[in-house]
């Protein structure tokens, strides 16, 4: 076992010259030790440090003798970083963590993700931050216009042209990209849109091409994974829906009906596939500043009057909202990259406070719809 120290390297000159003598020591230390262990090709990761929360101090040294033992555990580890995490004016390292591995230390093994719609939004975030991180990534795209213009902004993306809607021939893309870039480790299933209109007058035929992209897409991407992943005993999977699959609201029926069968779905494949090593999680953000509710939204047009007072208020606030809320997709990458680290992931992760408000919220009134019709709930067993 390697501990491996993260410190913050972003701390500017300034600041650490008006530090006590031993704190200063001490952050000096920690940095010039990670940087040797580490080497310059880790230099991306030690940047981000600022990106790991809950800091923590270690002004007993426990840490360090722990560190320097040959049969560190990964137990006295936390219990020493717990005590001291009060300790010290400063608070010199930042994440400590314990890899099994035969090849020298490593802040995390590098990876290779499969991302659908990498070309914008959270797709794009999350392809953006795990080539920082120094992972390789191989992305869908739709359209050659669209794979050149990721190249420009991501040169180091590997893309692929594929619609997720052809059903038939998301294997052969899979296939082919293991073949030339060798096993995926993590899918993420990020393509999808939304779309908005009010029930009654939306057209099914927009329904069914909702649910091909943000359902039957995404399961034929999966299914295009889990045979791989099944044979490796390995794998992750992490399936992009929203709040919209936890709760609902006029005008985006077609859309919330997607999320909600997607995220079903996910926690099954989850419980089917969890014996065999495999994770699956669903990703449920919240509003973020993409162009969900912008260009990418498709929006049935007014026809009935009846609805006016109800749902124009609500398209209006929507448009004027969008690229303006509270959710930074760069650190829902971050959220991401650290989800797929994790050995034991929840069954879906909320991301954005709205989200835990108003899923709270759901909870909370289902949970008095159940207490309320108890009664009659139990009144039908024989």
């Amino acid at each position: 076992m390697v501990f491996i120290v993260q410190v913050d390297l972003s701390f500017e000159d300034a600041s650490l010259a008006s530090l006590q003598d031993k704190h200063r020591t001490r952050f000096i230390k920690y940095r010039d030790v990670v940087k040797h262990r580490l080497g310059p090709e880790h230099a991306h990761t030690l940047e981000r440090g600022r990106i790991i929360a809950n800091t923590v101090g270690d002004s007993s040294g426990q840490l360090d003798q722990l560190s320097s033992s040959p049969d560190v555990r990964p137990d006295r580890i936390w219990q020493a970083i717990h005590r001291n995490r009060n300790r010290g004016r400063y608070r010199t390292i930042l994440f400590a963590k314990l890899h099994s591995i035969n090849e020298g230390p490593q802040i995390m093994a590098k990876k290779t993700f499969f991302i659908t719609g990498a070309n914008s939004g959270f797709g794009l975030a999350i392809a953006s931050a795990a080539i920082q991180m120094g992972h390789t990534v191989i992305g869908t795209v739709r359209t050659e216009t669209s794979r050149a213009a990721l190249a420009g902004s991501l040169p180091a993306i590997r893309t692929v042209i594929c619609d997720v809607t052809e059903f038939d021939r998301v294997p052969d893309v899979v296939a082919q990209a293991e073949e030339e870039h060798g096993p995926v480790d993590v899918l993420i299933n990020n393509a999808g849109y939304g779309h908005e209109g009010v029930l009654e007058e939306s057209p099914l035929e927009e329904m069914r091409r909702q649910f091909d992209v943000n359902v039957f897409g995404a399961v034929a991407a999966a299914k295009a994974f889990l045979p791989r992943f099944r044979e490796r005993r390995r794998g992750f999977i992490v399936n992009v829906t929203s709040m919209g699959g936890m709760i609902t609201m006029p005008g985006i029926a077609y859309y919330c009906g997607s999320k909600f069968a997607l995220q079903g779905i996910s926690e099954v494949m989850r419980s089917e596939m969890a014996p065999l090593g495999v994770r699956v999680a669903a990703v449920c953000p919240g509003s973020f500043r993409t162009d969900w509710a912008g260009r990418s939204m498709v929006r049935t047009g007014r026809s009935i009057s009846d609805y006016d007072a109800l749902f124009d208020p609500i398209r209006e606030a929507r448009q004027a909202k969008s690229g303006k809320q509270i959710g930074d997709p760069d650190k829902l990458a971050t959220a991401v990259l650290a989800l797929v680290e994790t050995e034991a992931p929840p069954p879906q992760l909320l991301l954005g406070s709205d989200a835990l408000k108003l899923v709270s919220e759901r909870i909370q009134r289902l949970q008095q719809e159940i207490d309320a019709w108890k009664a009659v709930t139990i009144s039908t067993d024989s």
